[in-house]
């Protein structure tokens, strides 16, 4: 997730990319740095679901347009570098998860 405004990257590593684990990703991330206006996603069925209307909290749930993947560009970004610098430092591929808060405050830091 990336904040549009400030560009301030969150990461949560899940086990499943199902509409429950990203809304209680949200939630964690949410009562930490407050409740957005607006989530831009794409359209992938763990968004659009009915579970997924932001959860009642007053979110504006906006869908990027399909086939223009430059909408959610930020978070495209985001992922294309912290994949490739936690290909450099994973010895094993099921420990990336226990490597990413150190990937995401790399990243945090080399960011002007």
């Amino acid at each position: 997730m990336v904040d549009a405004a400030t560009r301030w990257p969150e990461t949560v590593p899940l086990k499943c990319i199902c509409t429950r684990e990203i809304a209680e990703a949200l939630f964690g991330i949410f009562s930490r740095l407050g409740i957005p206006k607006q989530v831009l996603s794409d359209n992938g069925k763990q968004f659009v679901s009915n579970a997924m209307s932001m959860m009642g909290v007053g979110v504006e749930r906006m869908t990027s347009t399909p086939y223009h993947p430059q909408s959610n560009g930020m978070v495209d970004r985001l992922n294309r570098s912290l994949k490739r610098m936690s290909n450099k430092l994973v010895e094993k591929p099921d420990d990336w998860d226990k490597l990413l808060p150190v990937v995401l405050f790399a990243y945090i830091e080399r960011c002007p």
